[in-house]
């Protein structure tokens, strides 16, 4: 069957953590002239302090959904990556009625107890600490050392060096002032959520990004309308990695379901 649609719904693009709309470009210069696109930046990354942004996880939530209210779009295809994912799927819950579809890349529905929010808490806290009393160049670095970023290391040069632009026009401020409020441990555990949403979504990983395919895996018995596509030769990064893959993806309708 041919799942391409004509004409395209708009298109709102939510980024993760230390990106910016700019991280989606690769992606949009194949999807730019067949879509209205609302990329907003998420609290903390616009380049400020962050200091007058939402006070909690679910009031940037809110933000987001006031910001595509104003632009009287009707539904929107949703495309978001990681923290982007994550405000998203707030948005897929909270706001449901602005959105026809979602494509989420590498989501994590929330932690689910207690202790592991608080040992997240402490982990973005000592990410915060360092932001607070190094140079931003030097929280960069040690931040792209994660594990989950290991598939990037064999990206071409100029692409990676793309990626850091991007991170170092970032205030550490702002970025500080995103782990407080936006980070794993203060959002909320959306799980037993999942059953509400009854529009058509698909979680999507790299196949390198075991993690988060099995977060994916979990989430499917629990969410009748979501589908699970894998893409190959990537792991968690999926805009930076494979930006042609999800081009692609995004010029298909989301199975209606599983």
């Amino acid at each position: 069957m041919d799942h391409r649609r004509f004409p395209p719904r708009p298109l709102i693009l939510l980024h993760g953590f230390t990106g910016s709309p700019l991280s989606f470009r690769r992606v949009m210069r194949a999807l730019a002239d067949r879509h209205t696109v609302l990329a907003p930046s998420l609290l903390g990354h616009d380049g400020g302090r962050g200091e007058d942004g939402a006070s909690g996880f679910e009031a940037e939530v809110d933000r987001m959904a006031q910001a595509l209210q104003a632009e009287r779009l009707g539904p929107v295809d949703l495309l978001a990556y990681s923290l982007g994912a994550r405000v998203g799927l707030g948005l897929l819950l909270r706001h449901p009625d602005l959105f026809a579809s979602a494509t989420l890349l590498g989501v994590h529905p929330g932690l689910e107890t207690p202790a592991e929010r608080a040992a997240r808490r402490s982990s973005d806290h000592a990410w915060r600490e360092l932001l607070l009393a190094a140079p931003l160049r030097a929280f960069v670095e040690q931040w792209e050392q994660q594990g989950l970023f290991e598939s990037q290391r064999r990206l071409p040069r100029e692409v990676l060096a793309e990626q850091r632009q991007i991170r170092m026009a970032h205030h550490p401020l702002g970025l500080a002032r995103a782990l407080e409020v936006l980070g794993l441990g203060a959002m909320p555990n959306y799980r037993p959520s999942l059953r509400q949403i009854e529009l058509p979504v698909r979680l999507v990983a790299g196949e390198l990004d075991g993690k988060f395919v099995a977060l994916a895996q979990a989430m499917l018995p629990l969410w009748p309308r979501a589908s699970l596509v894998r893409i190959t030769d990537a792991g968690h990064n999926l805009v930076l990695e494979r930006p042609d893959a999800v081009a692609v993806l995004m010029a298909q309708e989301p199975p209606a379901t599983r």
